[in-house]
C-alpha cells in the first residue's frame, strides 16, 4: 500500500483485516514515499512480483514521483491506483498503458475484497 496519508493506511488495514485473519500467507507492506515502495518492490523476484497487488495513490505529496511512476518502474502487473484524480484522461490513459486499474478514492470503502486464488506453494 502506497499513500502519503497515514489515515488511508489505517483504512486499508481495517478493510483487509478479515481477509488477513483467514489467509496468513498474505503480507501487507505500507509505504508513504514512492522511492521507499520502489526500493522494496525491486527486491522481489519475478514470482513474488506476480503475486503482488499494489494499491497506490496517484498523487504523492512532497515526492518526486507519483503512483503510476512507481508501477512503471517496479514492473508490477497487478496494481490499482486509488485516487481522487480518476477523471483525468491523462491518468486514465497512462493507467491503461501500464495495465493498472483505477478506483475512485471515495469508493474504496465500498469495494468488496475477496481473494480468489491462493495456493500454499505460491509466494
Amino acid at each position: 500500500i502506497l499513500d502519503d496519508d497515514h489515515s488511508i493506511h489505517s483504512a486499508w488495514d481495517s478493510r483487509l483485516e478479515s481477509v488477513l485473519s483467514q489467509l496468513t500467507n498474505i503480507k501487507v507492506h505500507h509505504f508513504e514515499k514512492g522511492h521507499e515502495a520502489l526500493a522494496f518492490l525491486k527486491t522481489l523476484n519475478q514470482l513474488e512480483k506476480q503475486a503482488t497487488l499494489l494499491l497506490t495513490d496517484y498523487e504523492l505529496l512532497n515526492d518526486n514521483m507519483n503512483g503510476l511512476d512507481v508501477i512503471e518502474h517496479a514492473g508490477i502487473h497487478a496494481a490499482i491506483v486509488v485516487t481522487s484524480h480518476y477523471e483525468n484522461p491523462e491518468i486514465q490513459q497512462r493507467a491503461v498503458n501500464l495495465g493498472a486499474k483505477i478506483l475512485p478514492k471515495q469508493l474504496a470503502s465500498e469495494v468488496r475484497i475477496e481473494v480468489i486464488n491462493t495456493r500454499s506453494d505460491e509466494v
